[in-house]
């Protein structure tokens, strides 16, 4: 495939999932597709593989300025807030940040961290009674100017659930 080719006008790069019931049921690897040295543009990275540990992607993540990561499937590997905590954390140049999960994945507690950079932060959280209190508590966002967020919940209506 692309591995270890030079990518030098690269700048965006999205792996997206187009249909859950088309999806392998276990973990799969994307090949070791980009390095720093092959892509020196790369600033736009977008993941909805709902199979796939994001800790485990390899790619140059202080370069990028916009990440979107969609993960709207549960599975026995989908990542916790802290395996998102562990990206963003890498991402020292990130201005915009997109954001689809279900709650599940953001009831653990992680380490404050601030995202000096983000001007734009977007949540779309599918949920069973939400728990975005949690990953909210850890950021800190001292240039966040656009802050957008959605619950779309799943089965009866929240107000019930209290």
């Amino acid at each position: 495939m692309l591995a270890g080719r030079p990518l030098p006008l690269l700048e965006s790069m999205i792996f997206h999932a187009s249909d859950k019931h088309r999806m392998p049921t276990g973990p799969f690897n994307l090949p070791p597709i980009i390095a720093e040295r092959n892509s020196p543009r790369l600033r736009c990275f977008g993941l909805g593989l709902p199979l796939y540990r994001i800790t485990d992607i390899r790619i140059p993540w202080h370069q990028l300025t916009h990440l979107c990561l969609f993960n709207a499937f549960t599975s026995s590997i989908t990542p916790t807030l802290n395996g998102y905590l562990h990206v963003l954390r890498q991402c020292t140049n990130i201005k915009s940040f997109i954001l689809t999960v279900t709650n599940y994945e953001l009831k653990r507690p992680a380490p404050t961290l601030e995202l000096s950079l983000i001007e734009d932060l977007q949540l779309h959280i599918l949920v069973d009674g939400c728990r975005l209190g949690s990953f909210l508590d850890v950021l800190v966002l001292p240039k966040l100017r656009q802050l957008y967020i959605r619950c779309a919940f799943l089965s009866r209506d929240p107000l019930e659930q209290q």
